[in-house]
């Protein structure tokens, strides 16, 4: 059995030109965090599935006097007061403009990786901007990059700014100078080292030559 959620990190879903995610279609859930986009101070998220799986894992609980549907038998009472509050605050056309932010945000960190020769990729109505993975870990680890081989990626949220999307493409340009930098030295070093080798094998065939014409 093929079962397909939608996860929503950004919920693109909140703007005009998205696709409705409805259970007309053959989806099995519909998952959406609320400590990514929403911004919950605890990990928590809701899950929307169809009521024939929520039975299958539904079991009776004994000294509730009723039957629970949870992973873990409980959950934590914070987590929706957390999601209210900021749905309640913001409402939709906050939530929206949020969205919209996130995507607007993500192509002008596309642009501007793009603009210094830096390989990307964004998909459509996504605010996650993939690119080369920098070589230098000390600056992955810094600002905290998610890689796998060869590419890292990072998720524009909405409390990124354009300011900070600069200051990280100005610190990745000065950690790619820093390694072309290092690379060069190596490659110059190197090349000192086989010199030097070839100095001296010239230097110990002279020697040679000279004892051969004394005897």
């Amino acid at each position: 059995m093929l079962h397909a959620t939608c996860n929503s990190r950004a919920s693109p879903t909140l703007l005009t030109q998205a696709p409705m995610v409805t259970f007309r279609k053959p989806i099995g859930s519909v998952s959406v965090s609320g400590h990514k986009f929403v911004g919950a101070p605890v990990p928590c998220g809701v899950v929307i599935t169809r009521f024939k799986l929520v039975m299958a894992l539904s079991s009776d609980v004994e000294y509730l006097n009723s039957r629970d549907a949870t992973i873990m038998g409980s959950r934590n009472g914070h987590a929706p007061i957390y999601l209210w509050y900021t749905l309640t605050r913001k409402g939709y056309d906050g939530m929206q403009r949020d969205v919209e932010k996130c995507m607007r945000n993500a192509h002008v960190l596309k642009d501007m990786l793009e603009s210094v020769g830096i390989k990307t990729m964004l998909n459509e109505l996504s605010n996650t901007v993939v690119f080369e993975r920098p070589l230098e870990e000390a600056f992955v680890r810094k600002w905290q990059l998610a890689c796998e081989n060869d590419i890292a990626h990072v998720v524009v949220m909405p409390n990124i700014t354009i300011a900070k999307l600069e200051e990280f493409v100005q610190d990745l340009i000065q950690s790619r100078g820093r390694m072309a930098i290092a690379a060069a030295k190596r490659v110059a070093s190197n090349a000192r080292a086989t010199e030097h080798a070839e100095l001296e094998d010239g230097d110990d065939d002279e020697e040679e030559e000279e004892g051969q014409d004394k005897q």
